[in-house]
């Protein structure tokens, strides 16, 4: 057989030599050579494309592959990783070779939205966002993520900042995937509500209870700090503000607001600020009591970004977004297929699969990483 020269195009080709080179793996070290060619017109060597190889690195791609595997599932440092591959017989890898394995492969991985787009899973519309602060260089971005309520999937992901042309970037992206919105529950940013609306007119939205406690507790602390005399009556309103946003239902929940709202003591100017808030959030706080399947909480995101922090190292100082959004399409895509082992009770449904199972994917024989690395192959595997 004949290559053609990929320079000159011409047919007046022949053999020239042979080039070694060493290959890695698990099994150890392996000698192996590839033919290059020479064209008489042009008279330039070359390797015939399918003979090429893709890295000048000895350490072939399922070394550096489980190299990243381990850094994502373990959560441990990149000196860990070194320290688990020494031990199955690796004893040349460096630290830095491990960091600069996982960075390469995290450029290639496919971002959240293109697995989305590829698997097809299927949501069930309740949803709930949020942003996390990372530093990147000597800017201050977040990860902004979306997690599907019922099947703890990952829609979408993206970095940028917690402002309202991020977040309308971010809902167009949902709404470019098809995402069946029903309501969202958020930690109260205006910036999330505008940017839902702008793709999503007329969409019920929760504040998250946890993050409006906490809100009404900043205004009430420091002007009791001044009034020691009135403890007791601070913490009845604590305590009313907790029933009437955990009542099981509206009618009950209304008891509760009549309380906070007309209780003698609660009328004093230092409850004025926080009734204040109640009243002015009211529309934002109750629509869960009449949405049964819409959490009031954003718990489930703040789950996720505990789960991302965890695996975002001392030692990924990003220096540009690029490195930063390769490790976090790698924590993403591994979190969608990472299987549920000890949920809680009213959740022991979940246990032993995976979001992207709970949404309806065939991920059997499928590898995480590999996944990632080739979407639009391992999606016809799966179905």
């Amino acid at each position: 057989m004949r290559y053609a020269c990929p320079l000159c195009k011409g047919n007046r080709t022949r053999r020239h030599d042979f080039r070694m080179f060493r290959e890695i793996d698990l099994r150890g070290v392996h000698s192996k050579a590839y033919q290059r060619w020479y064209c008489l017109d042009c008279r330039k060597a070359f390797i015939p494309g399918l003979q090429e190889r893709q890295t000048t690195s000895p350490y072939s791609a399922v070394i550096r592959e489980k190299a990243t595997i381990l850094y994502v599932d373990t959560g441990g440092s990149y000196r860990a990783v070194t320290r688990e591959l020494r031990r199955l017989g690796l004893s040349h890898v460096q630290s830095y070779q491990v960091w600069s394995w996982v960075q390469d492969l995290g450029r290639k991985c496919a971002d959240p939205f293109e697995i989305s787009q590829c698997l097809k899973p299927k949501w069930s519309g309740w949803l709930e966002v949020d942003g996390d602060r990372i530093r990147v260089g000597d800017e201050e971005l977040s990860i902004l993520a979306a997690i599907d309520v019922k099947t703890r999937d990952v829609p979408f992901a993206m970095l940028g900042k917690e402002d309202l042309y991020h977040w309308t970037q971010f809902f167009e992206r949902l709404k470019a995937l098809h995402y069946p919105m029903r309501g969202l529950t958020s930690d109260g940013d205006s910036a999330i509500s505008a940017g839902a609306q702008a793709n999503f007119p007329g969409l019920v939205h929760q504040r998250c209870h946890a993050h409006f406690i906490r809100n009404v507790e900043d205004l009430m602390e420091p002007r009791y700090a001044h009034f020691p005399h009135l403890p007791t009556e601070y913490q009845r309103f604590q305590k009313a503000l907790h029933q009437f946003l955990d009542a099981p239902e509206w009618r009950i929940a209304k008891e509760y607001l009549k309380f906070l709202m007309f209780y003698p003591s609660f009328q004093r100017p230092l409850f004025a600020p926080a009734r204040d808030l109640v009243i002015k959030s009211l529309p934002q706080i109750i629509t869960a009591f009449f949405h049964k399947e819409m959490p009031r909480t954003s718990n489930l995101i703040e789950n996720l970004m505990s789960f991302l922090d965890r695996r975002i190292t001392p030692m990924d100082r990003f220096h540009s977004r690029e490195s930063a959004w390769a490790m976090i399409k790698l924590l993403v895509l591994y979190y969608r297929f990472h299987k549920f082992t000890s949920p809680s009770k009213k959740y022991f449904y979940i246990k032993s699969r995976s979001p992207l199972q709970l949404a309806g994917v065939n991920t059997i024989g499928l590898r995480w990483l590999s996944v990632g690395l080739n979407p639009v192959k391992n999606n016809n595997q799966s179905r």
